[in-house]
């Protein structure tokens, strides 16, 4: 029946959401918790072991501003969609940045645009989820849980090949 495609499509649609916002939660986190699960291993690999506080430091601290700038980016309804390849070239900025870093500062400026990536992500998705049932925020937050399982379990599994 035309009723039972209806409810069908919708379910599906339904699940197509959640896992995008699941794997996007996912995404986002992701980075943040690796960083933060091998920052012994960051500062040690550049001979910084009195560092190892301020690499957790700089991938948490200027989050707020990212925050409050998506906030006010957010004021002049600035487009959601170039606010999320800005987020993923931040992110990416700060991967590359880390992984390739000559010297320990440069890595912990790497760092804080990772950081500033995973917060300006999570206020960006949860502003954009309005447009979305509430079971989305169910998936995003799901996502950011599994970002912490998988991090620190990558972390665990690439240090031990490492």
């Amino acid at each position: 029946t035309v009723l039972h495609k209806s409810m069908d499509k919708h379910k599906l649609i339904f699940y197509r959401n959640w896992l995008g916002f699941f794997l996007l939660g996912t995404i986002n986190n992701l980075p943040y918790v690796v960083v933060n699960s091998s920052a012994k291993v960051l500062a040690t690999s550049f001979h910084e072991e009195n560092y190892v506080t301020l690499v957790m430091f700089a991938n948490v601290a200027f989050g707020i501003f990212a925050k409050g700038s998506n906030t006010l980016i957010t004021l002049t309804k600035f487009p959601f969609w170039i606010r999320f390849v800005f987020n993923g070239c931040l992110m990416l900025c700060g991967l590359l940045g880390v992984a390739f870093a000559p010297n320990f500062w440069i890595a912990l400026v790497a760092i804080v645009l990772e950081g500033c990536s995973a917060s300006f992500g999570e206020s960006l998705t949860l502003g954009f989820l309005h447009k979305y049932n509430k079971e989305s925020v169910n998936a995003w937050s799901s996502g950011t849980g599994m970002a912490g399982l998988l991090g620190a379990i990558l972390y665990l599994v690439l240090s031990c090949i490492a």
